[in-house]
């Protein structure tokens, strides 16, 4: 579609039967790139967890947040080191 000039957005969002909540959103832009964006959160231990995971261009980034605090970055399937935390 991207080569077509058109730029194309998606969202959905399905509650699954562990209770787990995921939403997707994906973004083609007329220009050749593209961002696809899937979040999932599930409660583990009492606490809210929140798997955000971004594909853009081919390179991906998974962070974890508990309880709103971001504990754990992959870029690429690596773990950074002292992850910043985000939104703040």
């Amino acid at each position: 579609m991207n080569k077509l000039g058109v730029e194309v957005s998606v969202s959905s969002v399905s509650h699954k039967a562990d209770g787990s909540v995921e939403a997707s959103h994906y973004t083609s832009k007329p220009i050749g790139t593209y961002t696809n964006k899937k979040s999932r959160t599930y409660v583990e231990g009492g606490q809210q967890v929140t798997i955000m995971s971004m594909e853009k261009d081919g390179n991906t980034i998974e962070d974890k947040l508990i309880a709103g605090q971001l504990v754990e970055r992959r870029v690429n399937g690596r773990i950074e080191q002292n992850p910043k935390q985000v939104g703040n």
